[in-house]
């Protein structure tokens, strides 16, 4: 039987996870030999339930957000009328912002666990930056005139950031003035 020292912080925790697993494993090498059984030796801590998702907590990270990039980009490809550059840009451009994200979750002092990268995917896939993305790069790439008075009404009636119905027309004229800009 061994015992641990006191363990404080996160990675205190799963460094000893990952160091009784090297352990665990050099003991069943060694009883399996000694006895040709097929025994094996299974380190467990009450804490070792919640600390084992550190352990592959990157590389889940890498696969999760690589899938959402990636059916960003086959989704946009397919709704943009398979535009492979347009569909590159947007899938750029949400990569982009998933690295801003974990370069402010570094700097807040947000660690990167299971709920944080719950958050990610969220942010990446199914949040409003691909809506506004896809539109931007629609309306961007796609728009059939070139003026700007003609473009501003088609936009801000298509986008999910027009002026809502119910407002007075004096606010209508300050929001389409702004737009026309």
């Amino acid at each position: 039987m061994a015992y641990r020292t006191v363990l404080k912080t996160s990675e205190d925790f799963y460094e000893a996870l990952r160091s009784s697993r090297e352990i665990a494993t050099i003991l069943t090498e060694r009883l399996r030999n000694a006895t040709q059984t097929k025994a094996a030796v299974r380190p467990y801590s009450y804490p070792d339930v919640f600390y084992e998702q550190y352990l592959t907590m990157w590389p889940d990270t890498v696969k999760s957000l690589g899938i959402s990039i990636g059916a960003i980009f086959l989704v946009t490809f397919l709704f943009l009328g398979l535009d492979f550059y347009s569909a590159l840009i947007v899938a750029v451009t949400i990569l982009m912002i998933i690295v801003d994200l974990m370069a402010m979750m570094y700097w807040w002092d947000i660690s990167l666990n299971a709920i944080s990268l719950v958050n990610l995917v969220v942010v990446s896939e199914l949040g409003f930056v691909l809506v506004y993305s896809k539109n931007l790069t629609q309306f961007n790439f796609f728009r059939a005139s070139a003026s700007r008075s003609s473009f501003a009404p088609t936009w801000f009636a298509a986008t999910p950031s027009a002026p809502p119905r119910r407002v007075s027309c004096a606010q209508r004229k300050v929001w389409r003035r702004w737009a026309l800009r």
